[in-house]
């Protein structure tokens, strides 16, 4: 018995000569990251609340990149947990910037507004959606009916296009793990990091309408992220997801649009005016530590 715990004694004690003086591995925690964002949506879930409907109306990304530069304070100092394996901090994003360009089409209540006709369809009925009395305007209908409505819709959503662009910083905790601290070779570098952040951003909705005019609207956009990478040495790679909603005002400041009012809210969606925009992201990051 005395000889066995004299080895495992000896055991912890070699282990633990591996990590003496091996703090080196939690350097490098300044750095940028650009970010690749593969999906983003706008969505505002109110749409139709007048009719008492509230089908959400949603824009997905076409692409998207994003920018951060930050740093991440670990404690404690010099080596860290069970055996130089484990830090706890705070990661602070000292500037965050994102660019969004949505698709053209819209989905409203989940159906891709694409195929126009199907989806006021899907949405008010037939005998609604096929009346060309209930829209202002000369929408070209000829004989077929149904052409008529294809011609409206590759009209009307022909110029239609949405961007995003959102500023701002972030702070959150951060959990790193260096799982193979106790190795003797460049494998000990290896870390995972986990973090989460609170992201106060200015972001601003820019939309291009029907008659081909920009409007724009902007909001104090408090948004959540959660994420992590892996890091060895000067390099990580790694996903995170965001989420965030506002209430976007106007700032356009030029004339109001003549658009009837005969779909309910798509006025004000169109206009950017007063709207309860949701965004939800996910994005593959890439990025460089000091």
């Amino acid at each position: 018995m005395k000889r066995l715990l004299l080895a495992a004694a000896c055991g912890l004690a070699a282990f633990g000569a591996y990590s003496q003086g091996d703090a080196s591995i939690w350097k490098n925690n300044k750095g940028i990251t650009v970010g690749f964002i593969t999906h983003q949506s706008l969505t505002n879930d109110d749409f139709m609340e007048e009719l008492g409907m509230k089908l959400p109306f949603q824009y997905n990304s076409s692409y998207g990149f994003g920018f951060t530069t930050g740093n991440t304070y670990l404690w404690p100092k010099g080596e860290g947990w069970a055996g130089n394996r484990i830090k706890v901090g705070v990661d602070v994003r000292w500037f965050d910037v994102s660019f969004v360009k949505y698709n053209k089409y819209p989905k409203i209540g989940g159906v891709d507004l694409k195929n126009f006709v199907g989806a006021l369809d899907d949405i008010f009925g037939p005998e609604y959606s096929r009346a060309p009395g209930d829209f202002d305007g000369d929408w070209g209908w000829g004989e077929d009916e149904d052409d008529g409505y294809d011609d409206f819709a590759d009209d009307f959503m022909d110029k239609i296009g949405n961007m995003q662009v959102q500023i701002g910083m972030g702070v959150g905790p951060s959990v790193s793990i260096a799982p193979l601290a106790h190795l003797d070779n460049a494998a000990r570098f290896l870390r995972v990091n986990i973090y989460g952040h609170f992201d106060p951003q200015a972001s601003v909705v820019i939309s291009k309408d029907y008659q081909g005019d920009l409007h724009g609207s902007w909001a104090f956009l408090p948004t959540w992220d959660f994420g992590g990478n892996i890091q060895w040495k000067n390099f990580v790679v790694g996903v995170e997801g965001r989420w965030g909603s506002a209430k976007y005002s106007d700032i356009s400041g030029g004339d109001e649009m003549d658009f009837d009012d005969d779909i309910p809210g798509l006025s004000d969606i169109v206009r950017s005016n007063k709207v309860s925009w949701r965004n939800a992201s996910f994005r593959v990051n890439v990025g460089f530590r000091f």
